[in-house]
Order: C-alpha cells, then structure tokens, then sequence
C-alpha cells in the first residue's frame, strides 16, 4: 500500500551546500528543506537513489511553494571554456572529457525534476540563478523546461545582495515580483554598488 507523502516544506534550498537560502526562509518562519551532495551524501542527483530523494522532497512541498536553484555553474562558465568547448554549434561542450560530462548530467537531472514537478504538482514557483556568461540555460533540456514553465529572465547583479562580487546574474523565474525586483534595488544599491567599483579601480591602479 502507497502511503501518500506529506506537504509539509515551503521552500526548497537546490544545490544550496551554505543553507544560506533555507536558513534565511526558515527565520522567517517558514520551513525549508535543503538539497545538496556536498552537505549530505545521500542527495547525489546523478545516482538513481539520490534523484529518488531529490523527488520526494519535491513531494514535500506544499502548495505555492518556492524551488530555489542554483546548480554548479563553473563548467558551463567562460572560465572554463578550453575545457568544455562549447559554442553556439555545440552548446552541449566536449562530452568526451568526464567533467564535461558529469556538469551536463546534473542540469540534464535538474531539468527532468522540474519537469517531473510541472506534471504531479503544478502549484509551486521556481527561482534559478546563474553566472550571465553561462551556457547551462542554452542546454535543450533546460530551453525545453523554460518554455514549458515561462520562465521569464531577470538580469541583476550579485552586489544587489550583499556579495562582494560584481559579477552580473541571470535569474529564471515564473514570479513577476522577481522581473521588477531590479526596479526596487536600483536606487538602494547603485550608491553602494558604485562604491565597490570605484574602490576596485583604486586598488587596481
């Protein structure tokens, strides 16, 4: 007999090893569940028991919930592109080189869980964060999931949110508050954003 799995988190914390995103929900008075290999063995999203995992807290989640991602972006970075190769006629990369490969099987994962929570529960939102130069939404799985989804693309920048990096973002959601967030940033930040820069300038010359 199949017993029915409880809805008891609100958010989901994705590939999120620091908690920082579950820790912050939960003082707010939400529960939260996190998912990542490198805090707990058991959430390998390439091994079948580790997806299984990842499915039933999916499973969890109540209505309206948030999946808060951010999968491994470094070989989908320019960073990295000696290594991966990948271009406008091979968005897939070097699938001859094992890291390559692994970094392309963890999004192809990610993209069947979200497709598989699109077809069992269809009442929750999605937030995914990546590095602007990232070839990871220009997979066919992930081009797939974001149409299917709509998720729409909001480009910000990782000082907006007490980093110390400068680096702009890309961030894929279905919630229309995130596509005007920038809006509510911009005047708060600029001043503190710019401060960075021009210190960075300084410290270069």
């Amino acid at each position: 007999m199949m017993t029915q799995t409880k809805r008891v988190y609100q958010v989901l914390d994705l590939f999120g090893a620091s908690k920082q995103i579950s820790k912050a929900w939960e003082a707010e008075g939400f529960n939260a569940a996190s998912y990542d290999i490198k805090s707990n063995k058991k959430h390998d999203i390439c091994s079948k028991t580790g997806f299984m995992e990842l499915i039933k807290l999916g499973l969890s989640l109540t209505d309206s919930a948030l999946i808060c991602a951010a999968p491994p972006c470094s070989m989908y970075g320019p960073a990295c592109a000696s290594v991966h190769r990948r271009s406008n006629d091979n968005v897939l990369g070097d699938l001859s080189n094992f890291k390559v490969r692994l970094a392309r099987r963890i999004w192809v994962n990610f993209a069947s869980f979200l497709h598989v929570m699109g077809k069992v529960h269809r009442s929750f939102h999605t937030l995914i964060e990546q590095p602007s130069g990232s070839w990871a939404y220009k997979q066919p799985e992930m081009v797939s999931v974001i149409a299917q989804m709509g998720l729409l693309l909001t480009v910000t920048w990782m000082a907006f949110f007490q980093h110390d990096m400068l680096k702009c973002t890309h961030l894929r959601s279905d919630m229309a508050s995130v596509t005007q967030m920038y809006d509510h940033f911009e005047v708060r930040c600029f001043r503190r954003t710019f401060t960075k820069c021009l210190k960075q300038t300084v410290d270069m010359a």
